[in-house]
């Protein structure tokens, strides 16, 4: 599960090495005193001097003048689980379970059961083309829950005679809701299962459908990988079809194979809940218990995610809970009439960028970590989820979303943090997306800077990170991709194996892997790449919309381009991808400490640093090999033995065997991983 949290600014801590001081100083923004007590600790009796976070604070002393609110936030965690314990008598697994009791609920004996919960109402009823939207056909009753006030409207109906369930599978269906104000609303139900679009003839809204819930799975699930290697994809993107959206079927069929060639062990999937506007990208939910239907049924992704385990590939759903959509027809919005009932009716409640509405107690605008400017709800939220999901699916991973270092977002709640297992850092592609934008030669480059930024994290407070140098973020219109900038117009013209590389093509093909050991070595314990990058698509994706007569053809990825047999460079930078990820298999630095950062110079350009028994030397200079003087290696790596080169960013090095470090020379613009095969002294 990957989910979105706060998107503000703090200071931040480096990992083993203090990287940051021999780096450009950066200006930290203020953080003034929180105000306590805050409203939405009233009532907590805290007791002075205990303190059940005092761990978080002794791992980072940082949050010491927050004491309190860490200590606070946590007993309200403690009181709120309690209370979902005493509410539900089956405990967190019942609460966790609405699914199987909310929406319309298809049951086994063919009989149905739909329950919504919506307040400030007077009458409801559910209406489709099973009963000519006649709204006195089938109306709900009124329901008060004994154990939290909640107001719901619910009805049953029983199988008819011939066994049959009294609204065929598949039939449209919503619920009428009569406001107080004599006024009539039709919405769609909230835990709709399935949304469909006609496209013969073109339809402008959805339409909810019953459907039935999957079977559990009950198959056999890889293991948590050691180091997450997650392949980023879009499914109605990942077709190689012009003028198609992909589907889960053609996905599994054609592109599966190649995520597990490519050495990847997890498979993330975006923009999997309905969302009308294709060119949202999947950012514009209308359901949030809905498969988008362009790209098939829930029973073909079910078969995608079963394939994929067989292949032993975890997979990872991208969970969109800040952005809803804001069409009253299909989605939450205004559900009865107001905006109060899901989100915020103030402005908190509206996300500008994307012309989103943002659910209430899911996120918020932190203008200060730990302040009455906190969504102390969307908070605490994370930290339930996340309980839940580790005592009854102890099996899952989850991942946050995160830009500004969110302190204790991937500590467990067991000791107040939030319970993430990772945070995905978005600061290693920014950074040098930023260098490529602003600065195009990069023999300008500060590598100094470079370490810095890739450094700067939370590691030593354990927190997992998970790294990339590419998502979906740098591949939509509007963007440039990694290839893009290195290559510029040469990525048309010049990749064929048969041409002498010019100057830039050099260049590229040198960048583009450096800076992908680089991020995957030094800037995380996981590792992510969003689809056709690991091989340098030469496009961007341009999704459908008014202003390109809604075309699919550049929303696509040609995989055939890192073919063998079409001759192209594609094929050598997605070797060089496949090689990094099994160097990594092999010598197993990805989940281990980072050591000792011993050469970050900006005369020389080299950069070396030591992790898992592995030598990492890279040499960014433009111009100059490194050898002889001009490339230190460190103790106890210098002396004469016997050492592997695992990798390297230059073709026919990787796999030799060395004697001496000392007499190793690195091309301008390279690096190499090199392990030993001997114990080497402290």
């Amino acid at each position: 599960m990957s989910t979105n949290i706060a998107r503000s600014r703090a200071k931040m801590t480096t990992t083993k090495a203090d990287l940051s001081k021999e780096a450009t100083p950066k200006v930290q923004p203020e953080i003034q005193p929180y105000e306590k007590p805050m409203k939405w600790f009233d009532g907590l009796v805290l007791v002075p001097g205990q303190n059940e976070t005092r761990s978080l604070i002794d791992q980072d002393p940082d949050l010491e003048n927050w004491d309190w609110y860490l200590n606070a936030r946590f007993k309200h965690f403690q009181q709120s689980l309690e209370k979902l314990k005493t509410i539900y008598p089956g405990g967190l697994d019942e609460f966790s379970s609405g699914y199987l009791k909310m929406g319309l609920v298809l049951h086994d004996d063919n009989s149905i059961t739909y329950t919504e919960w919506a307040e400030g109402i007077i009458e409801a009823s559910l209406i489709g083309d099973f009963n000519a939207f006649n709204p006195s056909a089938h109306l709900l009753k009124h329901e008060i829950d004994e154990h939290t006030g909640s107001s719901y409207w619910t009805i049953h109906l029983p199988v008819m005679e011939n066994g049959q369930p009294q609204i065929p599978l598949g039939s449209e269906v919503k619920i009428r809701i009569t406001l107080p104000s004599g006024e009539s609303l039709d919405r769609f139900p909230a835990w709709v299962l399935r949304a469909t679009q006609s496209q013969n003839p073109p339809e402008v809204l959805f339409r909810a459908r019953i459907e039935r819930l999957p079977p559990i799975y009950n198959g056999a699930r890889p293991l948590a990988p050691r180091t997450p290697k997650i392949y980023e994809a879009h499914i109605g993107a990942a077709t190689s079809k012009p003028h198609a959206i992909g589907t889960f079927e053609e996905f599994e069929k054609n592109v599966l194979w190649r995520v597990k060639a490519g050495g990847y062990n997890t498979l993330q999937l975006m923009g999997i809940m309905e969302h009308p506007y294709y060119a949202s990208y999947g950012y514009q939910v209308s359901s949030f218990f809905a498969v988008s239907s362009r790209f098939g049924s829930i029973a073909s992704l079910t078969s995608l995610i079963d394939a994929a385990h067989k292949q032993g590939i975890r997979v990872i759903l991208d969970v969109v809970h800040g952005h809803s959509c804001t069409n009253d027809m299909e989605s939450l919005n205004m559900f009865n009439g107001t905006r109060g009932m899901y989100f915020s009716e103030d402005s908190k409640g509206d996300h500008p960028i994307w012309g989103t509405a943002v659910n209430q107690s899911w996120t918020g605008n932190y203008g200060q970590y730990f302040s009455s400017d906190t969504d102390h709800a969307g908070v605490e939220y994370f930290m339930l989820a996340n309980h839940i999901i580790k005592t009854l699916f102890p099996f899952v991973t989850t991942i946050a979303e995160d830009t500004a270092g969110f302190p204790t977002l991937a500590l467990s709640t067991d000791i107040g943090g939030l319970g993430f297992d990772y945070r995905l850092t978005l600061g290693p592609a920014y950074h040098l997306f930023h260098l490529l934008k602003t600065e195009p030669d990069d023999a300008n480059w500060s590598v100094r800077d470079i370490v810095a930024s890739l450094g700067n994290r939370r590691l030593q407070l354990g927190e997992k990170t998970i790294a990339f140098v590419e998502s979906h973020d740098q591949c939509i219109e509007g963007g440039k991709t990694m290839s893009q900038w290195l290559f510029d117009d040469e990525i048309y013209t010049q990749m064929s194996v048969f041409q002498t590389p010019t100057p830039k093509v050099e260049r590229a093909m040198a960048l583009h892997k450096m800076l992908r050991l680089m991020v995957f070595a030094f800037a995380g314990e996981g590792y992510m790449n969003f689809m056709g990058n690991e091989f340098g698509h030469p496009e961007w994706l341009v999704f459908p919309s008014v202003q390109n007569g809604f075309h699919t053809t550049h929303c696509r990825r040609q995989w055939d381009l890192a073919d063998f047999s079409r001759d192209l460079r594609y094929r050598d930078l997605a070797r060089f991808d496949r090689e990094m990820l099994e160097a990594e298999e092999r010598g197993q630095w990805g989940s281990a400490e980072l050591g000792h950062v011993w050469t970050q110079d900006e005369d020389s350009r080299l950069v070396v640093f030591t992790r898992a028994n592995h030598l990492f030397i890279f040499n960014w200079n433009t111009k100059l090999p490194a050898k002889d003087d001009n490339l230190p290696i460190p103790e106890p790596w210098a002396l004469e033995g016997q050492y592997r080169i695992e990798l390297s960013t230059t073709s026919g090095v990787a796999g030799a065997v060395v004697n001496d470090l000392n007499k190793l020379i690195l091309q301008p613009r390279s690096a190499v991983v090199i392990s030993t095969l001997m114990e080497l002294s402290a």
